[in-house]
């Protein structure tokens, strides 16, 4: 699609599967199986009964209140339960507010699974992408994109630095570089990928192609483009003034005013139920004007081709500059939409078609196609007892990456 209509863009839950079945589906059926909950909802501790914190022990006085934990039932001081987190329906009834939890049920009762560092699909062979999530959020934030791409990628989904899986490492621009490096260099089969990153994910992209082109086969930035220098004491206020909670009342405003469009499953799937990691906010702010400051010629040093995706409606103060600073560069605007497109499905499935045009544009995506196609054939050859050597070919590299281009065709009608 080229456009995205003005009126009747997502009104239910219903409508989203009309377009793509797979996708519905794969919101609501997202697995929580390593979650550990009670067979029932826990009792709150009698304030008496509980005269210091659970965890750390620290006495309760006038100014050392007493909090209960919505997901255990115990009396915490406010450090040891300062998280939000929406818990799941059983045992605790369906809900559609944040709850108060404590440190530990932060991560039992979470929806990211804390023994995996990243989330993966998609066909073994085909050509690697990787998924990079915005500032205080997960890997679980990049579902809609997993469950698009791995039609057409190997998808690789990390959690960053002081996030997720990875909560407890300290998050800097050199931390994040090289959490997603070492995925590229240690699970991809070639050794290279396609990084699309969003918002503070996008900037990491950016820092990593310019550390480590020979890993990139191009880099898709997103929602990244707004100029921070401008807001920046208001950000570090949040940082150092608000509480979680306050925090977290931000961003479920802001979902419900910017992203009208957005269905609840999808924001409970993608933000709430993971939770979210306010405890690195400063650190997010230093990785992000740190990249924004030398993005120019980051983008300058990199060879390879750079995609640049943006919703129409979000700040893009600083995308004129950053595409004439790089050599091989698309800017793709989707129409009428926020910064939080990332969870809307209808913007998703146009960006999400711009950047596959790109990936065939490139040359990248046709390489799935055509391994595709070997494999088969020499699978076919083992099954009727014939041998087939696919060096021994007598197609030249021409002829062979136009058939797949064909059938790359064919598949997507």
């Amino acid at each position: 699609p080229n456009h995205t209509p003005k009126t009747n863009r997502m009104a239910s839950e219903e409508q989203i599967s009309k377009p793509d079945q797979d996708e519905d589906t794969f919101i609501s059926s997202i697995g929580e199986q390593h979650i550990k909950v009670p067979a029932e909802k826990p009792v709150w501790v009698e304030d008496s009964a509980s005269p210091c914190c659970h965890s750390c022990q620290a006495k309760f006085t006038f100014f050392q209140r007493r909090h209960h934990c919505r997901g255990c039932g115990n009396i915490f001081d406010a450090a040891c339960a300062g998280k939000y987190l929406r818990l799941p329906t059983k045992p605790y009834g369906p809900s559609t507010e944040l709850q108060r939890v404590c440190n530990q049920c932060f991560r039992d009762l979470s929806s990211i699974d804390y023994s995996h560092r990243f989330d993966t699909a998609g066909y073994e062979k085909a050509p690697a992408l990787i998924l990079l999530h915005p500032e205080l959020t997960s890997r679980r934030a990049m579902l809609l994109q997993l469950e698009s791409f791995k039609k057409y990628f190997r998808v690789w989904s990390p959690d960053l630095p002081g996030h997720g899986s990875l909560v407890d490492e300290k998050l800097t621009l050199d931390s994040a570089v090289n959490v997603v490096a070492e995925l590229i260099k240690t699970e991809t089969t070639e050794q290279k990928a396609l990084v699309f990153g969003y918002s503070m994910g996008g900037l990491v992209a950016i820092a990593l192609a310019a550390r480590h082109p020979e890993l990139c086969a191009g880099i898709i930035v997103g929602g990244c483009c707004q100029d921070l220098a401008t807001d920046s004491k208001l950000l570090r206020a949040g940082a150092t003034l608000l509480n979680n909670r306050m925090r977290s009342m931000i961003v479920e405003q802001k979902a419900s005013v910017t992203g009208a469009n957005i269905p609840p499953v999808v924001l409970k799937e993608a933000l709430y139920r993971p939770g979210q990691f306010f405890d690195c906010w400063t650190e997010c702010i230093q990785l992000m004007e740190e990249v924004q400051t030398k993005a120019e010629l980051m983008l300058g040093s990199y060879q390879g081709p750079v995609l640049f995706v943006n919703g129409e409606q979000d700040s893009r103060e600083l995308e004129t500059a950053w595409m004439a600073a790089t050599q091989r560069s698309q800017l793709k605007v989707v129409p009428n939409a926020p910064h939080l497109m990332l969870y809307d499905p209808i913007s998703c499935r146009v960006f999400h078609h711009y950047i596959r045009d790109f990936a065939e544009l490139e040359g990248y995506l046709v390489a799935v196609v055509r391994h595709t196609v070997e494999e088969l054939n020499l699978d076919s050859d083992e099954e009727t007892g014939q041998q087939s050597d696919s060096s021994d070919d007598s197609d030249s590299d021409a002829e062979a990456n136009a058939r797949a281009a064909k059938m790359f065709s064919r598949m997507r009608k």
